[in-house]
C-alpha cells in the first residue's frame, strides 16, 4: 500500500475511534439520566398523592363530624333554616368549601350554602340517591358548567351511631371547586405546573417530567386528567450532549476532508515529483529539498511555516474559547440569581436561576436599578456590605426575607468584587434549608424530651421495684427469728402487701406494653356495676384503715337500681380503671372526702372518682395521661408510683369504647370521669320495662 493511502487509513481509524467514544459516552450518560428520572418520578408521584389526600382531608373530616351529629338529625326533621344558617354557613367558610348541602332521604335539598364562585352549583335527586346506594360515604368528582368539582358526602346519623347501624336521616354533601385559585395552591404545595383539562386522557406517560392522574366520577368513568409537569432539569444537558456530538462529528468530517485535499496537494504531488526526480536521478533528501531554490523548495518551506503558524493560532483560539466557554458555563450553572451591578444597584448584566425577581426582558431591565425591587431595610444592608467590600474588607453573606405569593421566602446574598465598582451579586433561595434547620431543632428537642422522660421513668421504676423488694427481703429475714404469732402474722401481711405492690408494678408494665402494641382485647360479659361499686367500697374501707387514713370519708353514688345496673363490658378492665383512680385519690388525699360511683345519661354510664386532695396544677393537666409522665417528675417527689396508672386507664377506657377526662383545682381536689357505652339491647329493654 502506498504511503499516502496508509495515512488516509490511519486517519479514518482515528475518526472511527473518536466517533465511537462520543456515541458510547452519550448513550451511557442518557441511561444515567433516565434511571435518575424514573426514580425521581416515583418520588414525585408520592408527593402528588400525599398533597391531594391532604387537600381533601380539609373538608372530608368536617363533613363526617357534622353528618354524625344529633343536631343534624334534628334539623332533617324540623328543617330550622335559622339553625342551619348559624351552623352550616360557618362550616363552609371555616373549611374553605365551595358548596355544603343537607338533603333528605329522597335526595331533595333541605338547605344549601355556597360561595360566590359556585352560586349556580346544584345536585339532582337522581345524583344524590345513586351516589348513596349501598354506600355510607361517597367521594367522587363531577364536571358542572365546565368546572371540576370534588364531592364528599356522608349519611346523617345520630352522634352515637358511629357504625351507621341506624337508617340514615338524610345526607350531608360538601363540595370543593377546582378552579384556578385551587390549582395554584396545589402548584405551590407540589412544585408542579398543573393542567386540569387534558385533551388526551388516553395518552401514556411519555416524559419523565410529567405525572398523569385520572379523575373519575361515581360510575368510575374518567372525566378529566390531571397533568403535573416540572421543568425538565436535564433538558439542557441532553441538548448539550447532542450538540457536542454533532459538533465533534462535523469537526472530524471537516478535518478529514481537509486532510484529503492537503495530503494530495502537499504530500502526493511532492512525493510523485520526488519519485520522478529519483527516477531521473535527481536525488535529494527531503530536508535538502526544503532548502532547494526551486518552487518545490518554496512549497516545502511554506508548508512548514503554514503548519507552524496554524498550530499556534489554533492553540490560542482553543485556549481562549475553552476559557470563555468555561466561564460562561460556570456563570450559568451556579444555582443562584446573578446580577452584575454597581454600588448604586444599576444592573449591567444578569442571569436568573429561579426567576423570583420581577425581571423578564433583558433589553428592558439592563441599566435599571435592582434596589427598586427590594425593601428599603434590605437595600441598606446590601449597600453597607458593598461599601465594606469596596474598601477592601471581606463582605459577609447576608440573609433577608421577602413576602412572595402569600408566603415568606428567605434569601442568602453573597458579594464578589469584579473590577472597579462592579459587583457580582449572587442571590439564593434558602427557605427550604431554613425550614429543614428548624425541623431538625424541633426533632432534637423532642428526642431530648423523650430521652429525659424515659430516663426519669427507668430511675423511678428502679426505685418503685426496690422499695417492695427491700421490704419483702427484710421481713422474710425477720421470720427466721423467734417471733410471736402476732408478729409473724404482721410480717407476713407486710410481705403479702409488698408482694401485691410489686405484682401491680409488673402488671402495669405488661398492660402498657400490650396497649401500645394493640395486643390487649376486651373480654365482654354481662356484669352488675352496682355490685362492683359495693365491692370496691368494702375493699377501700379496709384499705384506708390499713394505710392509716381513717380521717377520710368514703362515699359512693349509684344512679340506677340493682336490676337496671347491668352492662355488657369487660369486668376485669372496668374494675382495674376504678381501682387505679380510687387508689390515686387515696394516695393524694390526706383528709376530707373521696366519692366514687356513676351517673347515667341513657347512652353512656359516666363513672367518676372525686377527692378533696392536693389537686393538679393547671399546666400539668394536659400531660398526666401521657406515658412516663407524672405531675412531679423529679427523683425526690413526695408520692410514689410508676406514672403508668392514668396512661393505662385511658387506654383501657378507649378500648371499651369510652373516653376519660379530669377536672381539677390545685389545693381543692380532683374529679376523674370516664364513660362506658350503655346503648345495647339488653339495657334498653330493662329501661323500658322500668
Amino acid at each position: 500500500m502506498k504511503t499516502h493511502n496508509k495515512i488516509i487509513a490511519l486517519q479514518i481509524s482515528v475518526i472511527l475511534v473518536i466517533i465511537s467514544f462520543l456515541a458510547v459516552y452519550q448513550n451511557v450518560r442518557q441511561q444515567e439520566i433516565k434511571i435518575y428520572l424514573v426514580s425521581k418520578l416515583a418520588s414525585d408521584q408520592n408527593i402528588v398523592n400525599k398533597v391531594l389526600e391532604f387537600k381533601a382531608e380539609g373538608f372530608i373530616k368536617p363533613t363526617k363530624v357534622n353528618a354524625a351529629w344529633d343536631g343534624m338529625v334534628d334539623f332533617t326533621r324540623n328543617k330550622d333554616t335559622a339553625w342551619a344558617k348559624e351552623n352550616l354557613d360557618g362550616v363552609l367558610i371555616a373549611c374553605d368549601m365551595s358548596f355544603l348541602g343537607a338533603f333528605d332521604t329522597n335526595g331533595r335539598v333541605i338547605y344549601s350554602v355556597s360561595d360566590k364562585a359556585s352560586s349556580e352549583f346544584a345536585l339532582t335527586q337522581t345524583q344524590v340517591l345513586s351516589w348513596f346506594n349501598n354506600h355510607k360515604t361517597i367521594h367522587n368528582f363531577i364536571v358542572f358548567q365546565g368546572v371540576l368539582y370534588e364531592i364528599f358526602g356522608a349519611k346523617i346519623v345520630p352522634t352515637n351511631d358511629i357504625y351507621y347501624k341506624t337508617p340514615p336521616k338524610g345526607y350531608l354533601i360538601s363540595v370543593k371547586r377546582w378552579d384556578e385559585e385551587f390549582t395554584a395552591q396545589l402548584e405551590i404545595a407540589t412544585g408542579f405546573t398543573i393542567n386540569i383539562n387534558s385533551d388526551h386522557p388516553e395518552k401514556k406517560i411519555n416524559k419523565h417530567s410529567k405525572i398523569f392522574r385520572a379523575i373519575k366520577n361515581h360510575p368510575g368513568k374518567i372525566i378529566t386528567i390531571l397533568e403535573f409537569q416540572k421543568k425538565d432539569e436535564f433538558k439542557g444537558e441532553s441538548k448539550l450532549l447532542n450538540r457536542i456530538s454533532f459538533i465533534g462529528f462535523v469537526i472530524l468530517l471537516t478535518s478529514f476532508t481537509l486532510f484529503l485535499y492537503l495530503s494530495n496537494l502537499w504530500l502526493a504531488k511532492p512525493i510523485k515529483a520526488l519519485t520522478m526526480s529519483l527516477e531521473n536521478e535527481d536525488v535529494s533528501e527531503i530536508e535538502r529539498l526544503s532548502d532547494h531554490k526551486s518552487g518545490f523548495g518554496d512549497m516545502a518551506r511554506l508548508i512548514k511555516q503554514f503548519y507552524a503558524q496554524k498550530s499556534d493560532l489554533l492553540n490560542e483560539i482553543t485556549i481562549r474559547s475553552d476559557a470563555e466557554e468555561k466561564l460562561r458555563a460556570l456563570f450559568e450553572a451556579v444555582p443562584d440569581d446573578k446580577f452584575i451591578i454597581d454600588r448604586n444597584g444599576i444592573v449591567y448584566d444578569y442571569n436568573l436561576y429561579n426567576s423570583n425577581f420581577q425581571l423578564s426582558e433583558k433589553e428592558q431591565n439592563v441599566d435599571s436599578n435592582l434596589f427598586d425591587t427590594l425593601p428599603v431595610s434590605t437595600v441598606k444592608q446590601i449597600k453597607a456590605n458593598i461599601n465594606q467590600m469596596l474598601i477592601g474588607t471581606e463582605a459577609q453573606p447576608l440573609e433577608y426575607t421577602l413576602s412572595l405569593d402569600d408566603r415568606m421566602v428567605t434569601y442568602e446574598a453573597r458579594f464578589i468584587h469584579l473590577a472597579g465598582e462592579k459587583i457580582l451579586f449572587l442571590v439564593r433561595d434558602i427557605t427550604d434549608r431554613k425550614l429543614a434547620e428548624n425541623e431538625l431543632i424541633q426533632a432534637k428537642e423532642k428526642a431530648q424530651e423523650s430521652d429525659r422522660l424515659k430516663t426519669a421513668f427507668l430511675a423511678n421504676m428502679s426505685h418503685e421495684i426496690r422499695t417492695p423488694m427491700n421490704a419483702i427481703l427484710g421481713f422474710s429475714k425477720l421470720l427466721e427469728e423467734d417471733l410471736t404469732k402476732e408478729e409473724q402474722k404482721e410480717y407476713i401481711d407486710i410481705i403479702r402487701l409488698k408482694g401485691n405492690d410489686l405484682m401491680s408494678i409488673i402488671d402495669d408494665v405488661i398492660d402498657i406494653s400490650k396497649i401500645s402494641c394493640g395486643q390487649l382485647k376486651p373480654v365482654n360479659s354481662w356484669l352488675n356495676f352496682n355490685q362492683l361499686i359495693d365491692e370496691l367500697y368494702k375493699f377501700y374501707e379496709k384499705e384506708k384503715v390499713l394505710k392509716e387514713k381513717t380521717n377520710i370519708i368514703l362515699k359512693i353514688t349509684k344512679a340506677l337500681s340493682d336490676d337496671l345496673s347491668v352492662l355488657n363490658s369487660d369486668y376485669i378492665r372496668l374494675k382495674q380503671v376504678l381501682n387505679n383512680l380510687i387508689g390515686n385519690a387515696l394516695k393524694f388525699t390526706t383528709s376530707g372526702t373521696i366519692e366514687f360511683g356513676y351517673e347515667s345519661n341513657n347512652d353512656y354510664i359516666n363513672f367518676f372518682v372525686s377527692d378533696t386532695g392536693k389537686g393538679i396544677a393547671s399546666d400539668k393537666i394536659s400531660i398526666i395521661f401521657e406515658r412516663f409522665r407524672q405531675e412531679e417528675e423529679n427523683y425526690t417527689r413526695k408520692f410514689g408510683g410508676t406514672g403508668l396508672g392514668l396512661t393505662i386507664s385511658k387506654g383501657l377506657v378507649e378500648l371499651m369504647g369510652g373516653e376519660i377526662y379530669v377536672e381539677s383545682v390545685e389545693g381543692v381536689g380532683s374529679k376523674f370521669v370516664f364513660s362506658i357505652p350503655f346503648n345495647n339491647d339488653f339495657n334498653e329493654t330493662l329501661l323500658e320495662n322500668s
